[in-house]
């Protein structure tokens, strides 16, 4: 039987996805794209609508800055806690470019570290949005032919090791396709011809997607971003990326509602300074042992799709698998799964 996955978290996403100190500014490299970095890093969900039923559990701000190595839970906030003025201005600015955005749709590379078994899938996809409340995400498999090969001819990332020192095994990811219409979140699996189904509750409909993994990817409200997360600048925040030396913006952020702690840990993501359209998101999952690596590529805005809505997929052939149709709660914001218990001590922001 199919249950719903995690991209595994975008999300997103995700979406939400879907990040410290790494060697290259995308947080990933390319063509190896693979942090070169020790740390262990963990990923967004692929269903990127968060659990739209659950009520929101915040916590309230408190006065003050980040403390490195203070636990982080979903009713508490680091004493001495403060919001960076500079990054207070950006999220402003980033709330009025946002509100902007009517269509936003490209293409994206997603890369899924997994550090217990130390291996790597690969996926290329597209992405939609159409505010307020329409979204959809295509994931394909990755070519990993041209890949180096260990002695048993497994496709490797040799720049990137486990703790034994060897390289990550590398494997495309098995198609997958996910779409919220607004009323309902579909994801499908085209090569077995499944579906799953969960339709959103009329009072959670609206702006439900900005309660993604991913809500980086589809814009946020500067107030939803302080109650929902502690954020700050990261190290590459106004430096430059690429050969053509795009300006970027570097945040991180530690979640504060238990619908984002149960599908990510922390996130980070690069903004193009000019756009305040997303370079690369990274998010990592609540045990610290996976991570998500989203770069986006040849984004367009404000561009609608009159003859061919991406929200519209005939499920002619499809078989449905899980159906939530009739449950006006979750137990999971990702549909099906089981809630994992809130993480008792997150990565500190560093």
């Amino acid at each position: 039987m199919t249950h719903w996955t995690r991209v595994s978290s975008a999300t997103v996403a995700a979406l939400a996805a879907w990040m410290g100190g790494v060697s290259t500014p995308a947080f990933a490299q390319d063509p190896g794209i693979a942090p070169k970095t020790d740390e262990r890093v963990p990923r967004p969900g692929t269903v990127l609508l968060g659990n739209p039923a659950d009520p929101p559990k915040t916590a309230s701000n408190t006065a003050g800055t980040i403390t490195p190595g203070v636990p982080q839970s979903k009713n508490s906030i680091p004493p001495g806690y403060k919001l960076d003025p500079k990054l207070e201005k950006l999220l402003t600015e980033w709330e009025k470019r946002s509100h902007d955005v009517k269509y936003l749709n490209g293409t994206y590379r997603l890369f899924t570290y997994d550090e217990v078994f130390q291996s790597e899938s690969r996926a290329i996809g597209k992405f939609w949005y159409a505010t307020p409340d329409k979204g959809r995400m295509d994931f394909y498999p990755a070519d990993v032919s041209k890949l180096p090969r260990n002695s048993a001819g497994v496709a490797i990332n040799e720049g990137k090791r486990g703790a034994n020192k060897q390289p990550f095994t590398v494997v495309p990811r098995t198609e997958e396709k996910w779409i919220c219409n607004g009323s309902e979140i579909l994801q499908l699996f085209p090569e077995k011809r499944e579906y799953n189904r969960v339709v959103i509750p009329k009072q959670y409909q609206g702006e439900s997607i900005k309660e993604s993994p991913l809500p980086f990817l589809f814009g946020l409200r500067k107030t939803e971003a302080q109650e929902r997360y502690l954020m700050e600048l990261g190290s590459m925040n106004e430096t430059y990326f690429g050969a053509s030396k795009i300006p970027i913006y570097h945040v991180k952020a530690l979640p504060l509602r238990e619908q984002d702690i149960r599908e990510w840990s922390r996130a980070e993501v690069l903004l193009d300074a000019r756009s305040f359209l997303p370079i690369s998101i990274r998010t990592f999952d609540p045990a610290g042992t996976s991570e998500n690596v989203y770069t986006f590529h040849d984004i367009e805005v404000n561009k609608t799709w009159l003859l061919d809505n991406p929200f519209n997929e005939s499920l002619l052939g499809y078989k449905l698998i899980l159906d939530k149709s009739t449950q006006p709660q979750m137990g999971s914001s990702v549909p099906g799964g089981q809630a994992p218990k809130p993480p008792v001590g997150k990565l500190p922001l560093k």
